[in-house]
């Protein structure tokens, strides 16, 4: 791995594990992200008004994304590798609720020895386990996965080829990566994908964006065929309705009170208004398909 991407995964790995307020809604290294959306770290990419219209919601739209990928790929009793795994929300779902065994990969410490505390808590410990490592260079020998899970972290990745060809390279014969992400569409400029990764990667260098395009392109390249692929960019249309009037009732105050707890006593507001500046860009860009948020499952296919 080149110098500059070691440093871009060490850079991902020290902003995670630099947070406190995540500590203070008991998800150590997650930010407000985890207030918010809870273990699934996941935004509620569902067309449910319902959902959208409360906030305290929310969570519940991120685990129904987490199942929904789930069903995409009827895994049942498989081996799961979780790339860049958080704080274990869909590692549990998955061993819990479809009988699999996990074992998740994540560049964040303070992650890592939280995820592997709840596991043991919640008497999980035979089932899944947690190890450091990078999506760039997975620290496993060949064919012994039977699914690549990659959920909602992939445009933290420096080299997204790579990590592709250390997907395939774990996967079983049979294996199938479920994916969940951000994709770019070929209409955004480059000041809108700077405007993207200045909210959502806030590391001193920023990883490389891709499309849509590029993905299939990659996975081709890589002996992998996507056969199920959804597209949720229109759950935009909800966002827009809701987004804004519901974080200001339901999730500013207590933006505030967490940042006073914490070494960022008076900085709430400034905290909330980065955080709906972020998700409005989101909205803008999908709403004129510059950005798209999917779901796909590919499999081997040498």
């Amino acid at each position: 791995m080149k110098r500059n991407e070691k440093e871009e995964v060490s850079s991902v790995g020290v902003y995670y594990d630099a947070d406190d307020l995540g500590s203070l809604v008991g998800l150590p290294g997650t930010g407000i992200v985890g207030l918010i959306l809870g273990d699934q770290l996941h935004p509620p990419m569902v067309n449910d008004p319902y959902i959208w219209m409360e906030g305290w919601r929310w969570r519940d739209g991120a685990l129904m994304c987490t199942r929904r990928l789930a069903e995409m790929l009827a895994v049942h009793e498989d081996h799961v590798l979780d790339v860049g795994a958080g704080v274990g929300g869909p590692a549990i779902i998955l061993a819990r609720e479809y009988g699999c065994q996990v074992t998740g990969i994540n560049v964040s410490k303070k992650q890592l020895d939280f995820a592997t505390k709840r596991v043991k808590n919640q008497k999980l410990s035979h089932k899944i386990n947690f190890v450091e490592g990078d999506a760039q260079d997975i620290p496993f020998e060949e064919a012994c996965f039977d699914v690549v899970w990659c959920y909602n972290m992939f445009y933290h990745i420096p080299d997204k080829s790579r990590a592709l060809g250390e997907f395939r390279r774990v996967l079983k014969g049979n294996g199938k990566i479920a994916f969940d992400d951000w994709l770019l569409s070929e209409k955004i400029r480059q000041d809108e994908i700077q405007e993207l990764q200045y909210h959502w990667n806030p590391v001193p260098i920023a990883p490389r964006w891709i499309s849509g395009e590029e993905m299939r392109t990659e996975l081709e390249t890589k002996g992998l065929e996507i056969n199920q692929w959804e597209d949720h960019t229109h759950v935009a249309n909800l966002m827009k309705q809701h987004f804004e009037k519901v974080f200001e009732r339901d999730w500013r105050p207590p933006i505030k009170k967490l940042a006073d707890k914490s070494r960022y006593v008076g900085m709430g507001d400034r905290m909330a208004d980065d955080f709906k500046a972020a998700v409005n860009c989101t909205i803008r860009l999908y709403l004129e398909d510059k950005l798209r948020y999917v779901q796909f499952v590919a499999n081997v296919n040498d």
